[in-house]
């Protein structure tokens, strides 16, 4: 017969008892008999009862429970009892899952009241599970089982309950079995009494998978998978769900399964994975997969996926993972969000890896991995040809695999990488954030629409050419719009630092890139660098970022459309370095880089616009109008020193002090051109002797091929 324990109750108020302090414990008698009388303590805290010591006892035990009102009670107020579990008060009229009110007007803050307890027996018309004992359970499950399995081949009544459609509860104890868990039904529970001492094991050479989901919206709860993947082979999944709607595995530890711990097939959807623990496994941790060569009835998959408060360690090897969404189908897979979890130990490929689909999300997770078993790990959270999504407040320390990235954004648009923390321990670890634009296999797709903002770039890679950030795309293929925005980069390792560069940008085209409002120091060579790739590099805007004890501050070898606008450049050896050819359309205003210890360097292909500078001196820095500069000559070859010019344009006003009288004609040179062109007045008139005196101020523009004395002559 089937039996539950129910609890009849007696309230007795203004029982004698000494007053009881908060969380004491009274009296716990060990495992009571039958008939034996326990006094316990337990305290009431917004309005629910807090067990203090939770034994079990046995049917027809007596036991008193001793209540301290003193924090929980009001005068007057109703004392609310949460059923917990699976007991009910004044069966059958209330039922698991009720709230029972006692009404306690005669209790007043302080006083002490009591209630008797005793075990009685349920009718079985008002269960709604069926209780399963295992071969190895108590004698006091077993009295009370509905099946008891031998310890050989227990799915098969587990099966059984589950077909006639009951809910199943399982006892402590070790369930072997040797075919899969499943049945055709809808709505079932599989429960255990927790993840300690209820355990489903995979028998010898089963070879199979632990549980497969039969129909629509199962739960799996409170219990251990043990895979015995040393004595199975081939394809042996710990919970495999193929196109089924509604699946929540809680609080659940699962290892050594040969492949993935959880399966997600085809369209399965609307799953809840929480508060379990996936360690050890040959395939992945929780993976999903749409192939595209499945029927295209089945739509799309799988989607609407939660990973809440899991942990994922040692799963996956080879090419395998912690968590894994992928489809071969364009953007089917969709709306995965993995929060709250934590991926450590020898992660074979990725913590999490998003494939072929749109609103797939990390938020608030720990990575910690490594590859000293010599298997490769590329990234902690890896994005390739997505659509969309949101990383979050995560927390990340290592990839464990020389070469790589912490993150790793491959052929996808519309991601938001926000808040997070990437610090890298491993000796291997490489960048911080890396995004591609290649061709693959699969086909190619652009980057475009990445939000990077808001994180703690510290301490980044411990190789030589560790970057925070690289952009990095080959031809034809661009990365574009672009926004780094408010992170902080540091290294504090000093002579140590191995974070070469902040952000680093290698492509063939990348365009409309935004880096604004960061704070950056300590990086072992530049903050900013463009290098390599084509004069594709366009359209970036470096703006009000401040850059502290970087040698270069920002560095560009190639590119056009750069703006370099209001950033503050403090012990830098040279704030900025634009000296190459390569490099057209730049312009420098309104940065201030005094106290570094160059000025900047700042020459291309096409004349730079640079105004409103201050310079290593605290002297205006300026191509534009460049401030009053002195001659020192001895004749009428008058030269000045002006650093911001780099070249010669027409429209160029140059304003000196002159230290000589001209004698006849006159030139101008300025000593970081090395050009001596001459002064004319009038158009194309040669100076006339004096028209230039010692100590006169003179105005003069460059034309093109001389300089136009705009000034007063001297007589």
């Amino acid at each position: 017969m089937k039996k539950i324990l129910v609890l009849l109750f007696t309230l007795f108020c203004g029982v004698v008892y000494a007053q009881l302090p908060d969380t004491v414990h009274y009296g716990s008698a060990p495992d009571a008999g039958d008939g034996d009388s326990v006094r316990r303590a337990f305290i009431i805290t917004n309005g629910n009862f807090t067990f203090l010591d939770g034994r079990d006892h046995e049917q027809g035990d007596t036991l008193l429970w001793v209540i301290d009102t003193t924090e929980a009670l009001r005068t007057d107020v109703d004392l609310k009892v949460n059923i917990l579990d699976t007991a009910a008060i004044f069966a059958p009229f209330i039922e698991r899952g009720d709230t029972a009110t006692i009404f306690t007007p005669f209790i007043e803050r302080g006083d002490t009241a009591a209630m008797l307890l005793t075990y009685a027996l349920l009718d079985e018309s008002n269960l709604d599970y069926y209780f399963i004992a295992a071969n190895d359970a108590s004698a006091r499950e077993k009295a009370i089982a509905d099946a008891i399995c031998d310890g050989t081949a227990d799915q098969v009544e587990i099966n059984a309950a589950i077909t006639a459609g009951y809910n199943v509860r399982l006892s402590s104890g070790t369930f072997n079995i040797a075919a899969p868990i499943t049945a055709a039904v809808d709505n079932a529970i599989i429960s255990g009494s927790n993840t300690k001492t209820t355990i489903i094991n995979l028998s010898n050479g089963a070879n199979c998978n632990v549980i497969t989901q039969g129909g629509n919206y199962w739960e799996i709860k409170n219990l251990t998978i043990n895979g015995n993947d040393d004595n199975n082979t081939g394809t042996c999944y710990g919970i495999y769900n193929i196109r089924k709607k509604g699946l929540t595995i809680d609080n659940i530890e699962l290892y050594a399964v040969e492949d993935d711990a959880v399966s997600l097939r085809d369209s399965a959807n609307t799953v809840n994975v929480k508060n379990s623990y996936f360690h050890d496994t040959g395939g992945a941790g929780v993976y999903g997969i749409r192939l595209a060569d499945y029927p295209a009835e089945i739509g799309d998959g799988p989607y609407n996926v939660t990973i809440d408060n899991c942990r994922f360690h040692n799963t996956g090897s080879g090419a395998d993972v912690g968590c894994l969404n992928y489809s071969t189908a364009d953007y089917t897979a969709h709306d995965w969000n993995v929060m709250n979890s934590k991926f450590t130990g020898y992660v074979g490929y990725m913590g999490i890896y998003y494939v072929n689909g749109y609103s797939l999300n990390a938020y608030n997770n720990y990575f910690e991995l490594d590859s000293a078993l010599g298997v490769s790990s590329p990234a902690c959270i890896r994005y390739f040809n997505e659509a969309q999504g949101v990383v979050d407040g995560n927390t990340f320390r290592s990839t464990g695999y020389d070469g790589h990235a912490l993150i790793s954004i491959i052929n996808s648009n519309n991601i938001v990488i926000s808040n997070n923390d990437f610090t890298s321990t491993h000796v291997g670890a490489t960048h911080g954030l890396h995004i591609e634009s290649v061709f693959d296999a699969a086909g190619s797709f652009n980057v475009y629409n990445i939000n990077i903002t808001g994180n703690n770039f510290y301490n980044v890679g411990n190789l030589s050419d560790a970057r925070a950030i690289v952009l990095y795309s080959e031809n034809p293929y661009t990365i574009s719009h672009v926004n780094i925005n408010d992170n902080i980069f540091l290294d504090d390792r000093g002579a140590s630092a191995l974070t070469t560069s902040g952000v680093f940008v290698n492509s063939d085209g990348c365009s409309k890139v935004n880096i604004t409002g960061n704070i950056a120091e300590g990086m072992l060579e530049d903050f900013v660098r463009f290098t390599n790739g084509s004069a594709a590099i366009s359209d970036f805007i470096i703006a009000n970022n401040l850059i502290v004890d970087i040698p270069t501050g920002i560095r560009a070898e190639i590119g056009n459309d750069l703006q370099i606008l209001g950033n503050r450049f403090v012990s830098c050896t040279t704030p900025i370095n634009i000296n190459d050819a390569d490099v057209t359309r730049a312009m420098v205003t309104n940065n201030n880089w005094y106290g570094c210890t160059n000025d900047a360097s700042i020459a291309s292909a096409t004349t730079p616009i640079i105004n409103n500078n201050i310079d290593k001196d605290g002297i205006w820095y300026s191509n534009i109008n460049p401030p009053l500069a002195a001659d020192a000559q001895a004749n009428d070859d008058y030269e000045v020193s002006i650093p911001a010019v780099s070249a010669l344009y027409s429209g160029l006003t140059v304003t000196f002090t002159a230290n000589t009288l001209n004698t006849e004609g006159a030139t101008l040179e300025i000593t970081e051109m090395g050009d001596l062109d001459a002064i004319l007045k009038n158009g194309d008139t040669a100076l006339a002797t004096g028209d230039i005196v010692a100590g006169q101020v003179v105005v003069v523009v460059f034309d093109g091929s001389n300089w136009q004395m705009i000034s007063q002559l001297a007589q």
